[in-house]
């Protein structure tokens, strides 16, 4: 299965507040997967994903200083909401 399969699945799940298979569904994957699938989706449903995976801070680490400033404006931006 792609990115993108799993990001349609996880977004469909999210939306459901079906967290529980969301953290299963990528538990097994790495963080740069997770980074690359959470491009992907809406980010208030990416920011919903992040926030329940026990792992964040690793997934938070991984990108490059340019796309943690992008994941910390779109979160500063869904928090202020």
């Amino acid at each position: 299965m792609n990115n993108k399969d799993i990001s349609v699945k996880l977004s469909d799940t999210i939306e459901r507040q079906d967290f529980k298979r969301a953290i299963d569904a990528v538990q097994t994957l790495r963080p740069s997967d997770i980074v690359d699938i959470t491009a992907l989706i809406k980010p208030k449903i990416a920011r919903q994903l992040l926030q329940q995976l026990p792992n964040r801070s690793t997934i938070f680490a991984y990108p490059d200083t340019d796309i943690q400033g992008t994941f910390a404006s779109v979160f500063l931006v869904l928090y202020s909401r």
